[in-house]
């Protein structure tokens, strides 16, 4: 295993090698020679490995640049998601016509390669890449099977589509890209076998459910883009996934690997980040990286360097808190360090300050007050008088295994789940204690004020509770398809929804805690209740971050996130207008030592009545 084949081009080249390719899109493209390594795929950890070797083939002298077959990519695709993400229903078709291959989705959405041009159709984009269940391209929750209860019945889990309530717009996510007229990506094809780079297919299809195929130069692997090597367990050797990943003989590369490594990014940034219109004025990455000198450095082929540009124009010209690189490339080693010149004359949003300012000036509000405990972490439910007060500092995700909360267990577990802020947990104890027999509650405070973000899952989990529905209203700013979703979601966990299911019902009053440290899906929830009018906003305006966070890997092994194409939105009179520049509260409190004082507070909202 891990054992290079090398043939080149000749007269025998079919009967040594039959998936060879001898066809590359575009005119006059040469292909030198060919490759073969079959080498190990590490699914997630170091002790899941796929169960058969991967075929990585290469079409430059350096076998710097792995390609797939499609086909079996597609495969694998299917594959990874029923085990990654339990969805079983995901499914595909795979036709090849002459010079056109297609990749059709169980939904009907599909993917059109065609070996002529080198590009790639999407019919819907949007559906393409949603889970099985999803109602249409802008149901970007993940996959809710209904749970069957001891006595056979089906129960709901967590969260219910509400289909009767989707909107589309006509136009759905139709989308073109000429992987190799507009970013040089080459794409084989011989006797009906295409191939395209592993990081291309990673890109275009795994990244969108926040997955990643990496490659350090000997091994596969198979990673979650946001936090790579979560997943500390070992191999029969002692190793975990981060080291396996690391463990890398290559400290450099060649010409083509850094050209590729360019010309995907550019892609990359071309096609999924959010929020171009605030770094470019003609949206031309290429150009971009030329005029502020970055491209000469990250073609130079060293290593270190391309990874100091990229940290660069995350860090100062994309200037945006959904941007962080996440782990460096195995060519540069787990421990690199890259350093960013912050004294650079360079065009700045001032996008993250008011976040970072108002983050920092609350926490320090916050840490001399009975809101927070010894450790310093919120408390997460807490009564005053008839006002009871329910923090969450972020969206957390639900445990992977969700029917442990339907299990007898959950109760024995209850105080661990609260001080990890599960947001099932805390929904279920706060809905328990405010309707409660005989409960004196009148006012519901949900303290959204240092609220990062988090799980869209949750936040829409928690919105249901409130409102009695969370409704997603969505854009592609790429596209320019728009949809509208509704979910509703089971809170007393009894595997039925209903009215007990939501606070509306219960004729409270509702207020939400804001400030400028509220981001990303706090900002989301707080834009959703005053838009419904489900609860009235205080505290000071919310920092924005509209756009759903996109998970990406280099060809050379570099992850990081940036703001993906969705944009998270508020419609009005048919329209969708980005919620990116914030929130303002219903009514102001500048003073955030009051804010968390639930004595002054609670007198306060008293005295809106």
């Amino acid at each position: 295993m891990g054992i290079i084949k090398k043939i080149f081009f000749a007269a025998a080249l079919l009967a040594i090698f039959p998936l060879a390719a001898q066809e590359g899109a575009g005119k006059g493209l040469k292909v030198e020679a060919v490759s073969v390594k079959e080498v190990d795929l590490y699914v997630l950890a170091a002790d899941s490995k796929w169960d058969a070797p991967i075929q990585l083939v290469f079409f430059n002298e350096k076998n710097s640049i792995p390609y797939m077959n499609l086909e079996m990519a597609f495969y694998f695709f299917d594959k990874a998601l029923e085990f990654v993400d339990a969805d079983k229903g995901h499914d595909h078709t795979y036709s090849v016509n002459g010079n056109t291959a297609v990749f059709t989705r169980e939904n009907g959405s599909y993917a059109r390669f065609d070996a002529n041009d080198g590009s790639v159709t999407f019919s819907d984009y949007d559906m393409l890449c949603r889970f099985s269940a999803a109602k249409n391209g802008g149901d970007l929750l993940t996959n809710y099977p209904h749970q069957k209860g001891a006595n056979g019945a089906l129960r709901v889990d967590l969260l219910e589509r509400q289909a009767q309530n989707a909107t589309v717009s006509k136009k759905r996510g139709q989308l073109r890209i000429e992987l190799y007229k507009k970013y040089g990506i080459p794409m084989y094809k011989h006797e009906g076998i295409f191939f395209l780079p592993i990081s291309t297919i990673s890109d275009l299809f795994f990244s969108e459910y926040g997955l990643c195929l990496a490659y350090n130069g000997n091994n596969l692997f198979l990673l979650h883009a946001d936090e790579p090597f979560a997943d500390k367990s070992k191999n029969s050797k002692g190793k975990t996934i981060e080291q396996l990943f690391y463990k890398s003989d290559k400290k450099n590369y060649d010409a083509d690997l850094a050209l590729f490594n360019y010309q995907e990014l550019i892609m990359m940034l071309e096609i999924k980040y959010g929020l171009t219109d605030q770094v470019l004025e003609n949206a031309r990455y290429d150009e971009f990286f030329e005029k502020h000198g970055l491209k000469q450095r990250f073609l130079a082929g060293k290593p270190k360097a391309a990874e100091e540009v990229l940290k660069e124009f995350i860090v100062i010209y994309l200037d945006d808190m959904h941007c962080v690189m996440k782990s460096p490339s195995p060519y540069v080693g787990k421990s690199f360090e890259t350093r960013v010149m912050m004294d650079k004359e360079v065009p700045k949003t001032e996008y993250w300050k008011p976040f970072l300012e108002g983050l920092e000036h609350d926490k320090n509000a916050r840490s001399r007050t009975n809101v927070v405990d010894r450790s310093g972490s919120p408390v997460p439910y807490m009564e005053i008088g008839d006002t009871a007060y329910v923090t969450f500092d972020s969206f957390e995700n639900f445990l992977d295994n969700h029917s442990f909360y339907y299990g007898e267990k959950i109760q024995d577990e209850m105080d661990d789940l609260l001080k990890e802020s599960d947001p099932v947990a805390i929904a279920y104890y706060a809905n328990s204690l405010i309707t409660r027999q005989g409960s004196p509650i009148k006012n519901v405070v949900i303290d959204i004020s240092l609220n990062t973000g988090g799980s869209l899952d949750s936040a829409m989990y928690l919105l249901s509770w409130i409102q009695g529905y969370a409704r997603l209203d969505i854009a592609n700013s790429k596209i320019g398809s728009e949809y509208s979703n509704t979910y509703r979601a089971d809170i007393d966990l009894d595997g039925a929804i209903t009215s007990k299911d939501s606070l509306a019902s219960r004729h409270l009053n509702v207020y939400c805690v804001v400030s400028a440290a509220t981001f990303s899906c706090g900002n989301l929830m707080a834009s959703c209740l005053k838009e419904s009018k489900a609860a009235k906003l205080v505290g000071r305006k919310t920092s924005g971050g509209a756009c759903v966070v996109q998970s990406c890997i280099t060809p050379d092994g570099t992850s990081f996130t940036f703001s993906g194409n969705y944009k998270f939105s508020a419609v009005r009179d048919g329209k969708y207008y980005t919620i990116d520049g914030g929130v303002e509260p219903d009514y102001p409190i500048e003073d955030a030592k009051k804010m968390y004082d639930r004595a002054w507070l609670t007198d306060y909202i008293k005295s809106l009545k």
